[in-house]
């Protein structure tokens, strides 16, 4: 084979590549809007589409860790989702597979540190809905927590659930309500900072935002709870938790 002809192959298949990944990158894009209005809109049907197309997306190429890192996210929205009373079916379909997922993400060394944050929150929600999971999985998310501190202590979302964790523990086993408050405003002044690009879908602000107001709630300040609230929805008018449960339980104090 002629040298010319053997680098014209080698440069055909070079851009063959980089056009896929290409589109890979743009469809994981599009894919990430689409998750994040699910997400917080909870459109819980669209939201079981995006997981099955990303699931699709992923068993196709298994190395792709921008896909699974999504994939992940979705699971973990869904056990989210799975509180509301009439979509209790959710958690007993997803659990197993967000935990397996977040698990995986950690493995890839690019994501290393927003999937112990993934599967922190997995086992967060795993708690949420059975309170006898918290003797088994609290030592475990702290541990999640502090090592992803070590690495990037200025990630947000590890602010944030480090802030969720001190404000929901009971005082006897290291809990605080104040500590909590100051955690998460540390992680809201974090996410102002971060790059808007960091890492495929940008979750956690809003929740911040909304476990702040819910601080000021608890120390009796409705209108400084209120302010944090409005915040959540300046950004996402739609945030479904904020605007429906949050906002008409403060108006009522």
């Amino acid at each position: 084979m002629k040298p010319f002809f053997r680098y014209s192959l080698f440069l055909f298949a070079l851009l063959s590549v980089t056009v896929r990944a290409g589109s890979n990158d743009s469809l994981l894009n599009l894919y990430s809007k689409d998750v994040y209005t699910a997400a917080y809109t909870y459109n819980t049907k669209l939201m079981i589409s995006l997981h099955d197309k990303l699931a699709e997306l992923y068993a196709a190429d298994t190395t792709n860790a921008g896909t699974l890192y999504l994939l992940a996210y979705t699971e973990n929205s869904l056990l989210t989702m799975s509180m509301n009373p009439k979509q209790t079916e959710l958690y007993e379909l997803y659990q197993e597979s967000a935990v397996l997922h977040a698990k995986t993400v950690i493995s890839f060394g690019k994501f290393s540190v927003e999937g112990k944050a993934l599967l922190a929150s997995t086992y967060m929600m795993m708690i949420s809905h059975n309170w006898s999971n918290a003797v088994a999985l609290s030592p475990k998310i702290n541990a999640l927590l502090d090592q992803a501190a070590a690495v990037e202590p200025e990630n947000p979302r590890i602010l944030y659930m480090k802030g969720v964790m001190k404000f929901n523990t009971p005082e006897m086993f290291g809990g605080s309500k104040e500590a909590g408050l100051q955690l998460l405003l540390q992680a809201n002044g974090a996410f102002e900072k971060a790059p808007e690009t960091q890492p495929v879908i940008r979750w956690g602000q809003l929740e911040t935002l909304a476990w702040i107001g819910q601080a000021y709630m608890a120390h009796e300040d409705p209108e400084t709870a209120m302010f944090y609230y409005q915040k959540a929805l300046s950004i996402e008018p739609n945030f479904g938790w904020v605007k429906y449960q949050l906002i008409p339980q403060a108006k009522k104090k």
